[in-house]
């Protein structure tokens, strides 16, 4: 669970480099792809996405994570309004979900193994 004023890394290739969390957009709060509202704070290279806008993103890593899947940093990826990836590829590793996951995380779940070829 993140905290405001978070900085987050974002591990996809639209061109945003860290994100500050601005609002969570679900009531359940998770380790693991808990999807929340953030700001663009760093972008590089070729810009898919402009520094300033607000975008919806979901948490994938995170250093609060169970003990075999703990990371060093907090890593998201970047949706659209569908709860699906923005991006055509995710760098590093991101954990499979439980099935009896809610609905929404499912949904994200899918749009996530879709790009990232699990």
């Amino acid at each position: 669970m993140l905290q405001l004023n978070t900085i987050v890394n974002v591990i996809d290739n639209t061109g945003a480099k860290k994100i500050l969390y601005i609002q969570k957009l679900k009531r359940r709060s998770s380790a693991y792809l808990q999807v929340f509202r953030g700001v663009v704070k760093k972008t590089f290279g070729k810009r898919v996405i402009p520094k300033g806008q607000k975008v919806i993103c979901a948490l994938v890593r995170s250093r609060k994570s169970p003990k075999p899947f703990r990371t060093s940093e907090n890593a998201c990826i970047i949706l659209n309004e569908n709860y699906e990836p923005i991006s055509s590829r995710i760098f590093g590793p991101i954990i499979r979900l439980k099935k009896n996951s809610n609905r929404r995380n499912l949904q994200v779940l899918k749009g996530i193994t879709k790009v990232y070829e699990i």
